[in-house]
């Protein structure tokens, strides 16, 4: 078993501190930091030692209030049972957009299903103080794959994808993940049925996340969404090509979603669907030709017409969170800000 290590020893003791899964992630780093300025004291999970380091750097100015667990494989038995041990919320995420080329979809569904299942298995045996949690799904468990994304069509939180286990077996590794998240909240809704635990539950289901990225990666290809602006950017392109998943939020607005959901009553055993726009990967294009001439032989030269694509409702996001998503400009903006930044470091 792994035992929680501080960043300091000397670091006081608050009130209350929640636990975040894979605090490394693009969108967990995020949920962190809005964790810590909000005052809280956070522990997260990590893989590795060598992430450790990364992780208290990008959160220097809280790190007093930052402690880890390492928790290297989450589908083995009882990986959380340290790690859930007095905390009073657990944020358990993941993330919601990690297309694979895998031909083999259990190496998908295998591990999201037993990793949702482990952890709240985990709290129910050794986390008597966690009063909620609040689990990252995705929009994807929401498409109705033959449906897809028609433009007559506005998806809400009563839409649940529909993949069975044969199809996400036999189907591509795209479907294979679709799948997985769906897969992955029904087990948790099914957890919160079936076993009636003590703590409740908030489903937040984020579409593609665009936004600065907080701990730099060296493997863009490791987040589809960064990765699939960064390939606008790669000078190969001669057509932005089409969308595949036309929803988008701001990975910030996202991570202040997580955070409301924790802390608002309302939100118990609810899920959320936090979509700020539908977008191109024309519209990326046109914004960063807009905003960042120096990017001018870089870009694609053609255009890609799109037709319009299907809603997404995210008036029960604004009503009981207070989402207030920012537009897409300033998001696209921000994101190849921080990009170009982590070009010019190097990493």
């Amino acid at each position: 078993m792994t035992v929680p290590q501080s960043s300091s020893k000397d670091a006081p003791n608050p009130p209350e501190t929640v636990l975040v899964t894979g605090g490394s992630g693009f969108l967990a780093s995020h949920v962190v930091r809005e964790l810590l300025q909000q005052g809280y004291s956070v522990r997260v999970t990590v893989r590795s030692e060598a992430m450790v380091k990364k992780v208290l750097q990008a959160h220097a100015p809280d790190s007093q209030r930052l402690s880890y667990v390492l928790v290297p494989d989450m589908t083995v038995p009882g990986a959380y049972d340290t790690a859930v041990q007095g905390v009073t919320g657990v944020f358990h995420i993941s993330s919601p957009f990690t297309f694979t080329t895998t031909d083999n979809a259990n190496d998908l569904l295998i591990p999201a299903i037993s990793g949702t299942r482990g952890i709240l298995q985990s709290i129910k045996k050794h986390g008597p103080d966690v009063k909620r949690v609040v689990l990252t799904s995705s929009g994807a468990a929401m498409i109705d794959p033959i449906r897809g994304f028609d433009r007559d069509h506005l998806y809400t939180e009563d839409d649940w994808a529909k993949t069975t286990w044969d199809e996400a077996v036999k189907g591509s590794g795209v479907v294979g993940y679709v799948a997985s998240k769906q897969f992955a909240e029904r087990t948790a809704w099914d957890f919160i049925e079936n076993e009636q635990p003590s703590f409740d539950l908030v489903a937040i289901c984020p579409p593609m996340i665009f936004g600065p990225i907080i701990i730099p990666t060296s493997d863009m290809s490791a987040n589809p969404s960064l990765a699939s602006v960064y390939g606008l950017m790669d000078e190969k392109l001669e057509y932005p090509g089409e969308t595949p998943f036309p929803f988008c939020v701001d990975v910030r607005d996202a991570a202040k979603a997580h955070v409301r959901a924790y802390e608002t009553a309302i939100a118990s055993n609810q899920r959320y669907l936090t979509v700020s726009s539908t977008y191109s990967q024309q519209q990326f294009v046109d914004i960063m030709r807009k905003h960042f001439p120096s990017l001018e032989g870089r870009l694609p030269a053609g255009r890609t017409e799109e037709t319009e694509a299907a809603g997404g409702d995210n008036r029960k996001s604004i009503r009981d969170l207070g989402f207030a998503p920012r537009g897409l400009e300033e998001t696209v903006v921000d994101t190849v800000n921080r990009l170009l930044d982590i070009e010019n470091i190097g990493h």
